[in-house]
């Protein structure tokens, strides 16, 4: 699923990018990253409800994968995110709208 679409596992690895780069990432780019991304190929696994150990994470992650923070415009963004979303296999007829702030 997470190969077509946005999952719970996504949004929390994004959201936890996005604190990383505000507390640590600010120092080292000296500015604020305002989106994050992840390729589904990221998430191997599910996390069950419950109690999450560090091998439940570990589990469901592809090791060595890195954070990288670029500056794009938003019409950059759009065209990427509009470039995945075509070239991904539709799992319904209905086409998600992207839109930015």
């Amino acid at each position: 699923e997470a190969r077509r679409g946005e999952t719970n596992l996504g949004d929390l690895v994004c959201d936890a990018m996005l604190v990383w780069t505000e507390e640590f990432g600010g120092e080292v780019i000296g500015e604020m990253v305002d989106a994050a991304l992840l390729t589904g190929g990221v998430l191997r696994d599910s996390i069950a409800a419950g109690e999450v150990c560090y091998d439940d994470i570990a589990a469901a992650l592809t090791p060595g994968e890195t954070l990288c923070t670029i500056r794009v415009t938003g019409a950059a963004l759009m065209e990427a995110l509009e470039s995945m979303t075509a070239a991904a296999p539709p799992p319904s007829l209905r086409q998600r709208e992207w839109t930015l702030p």
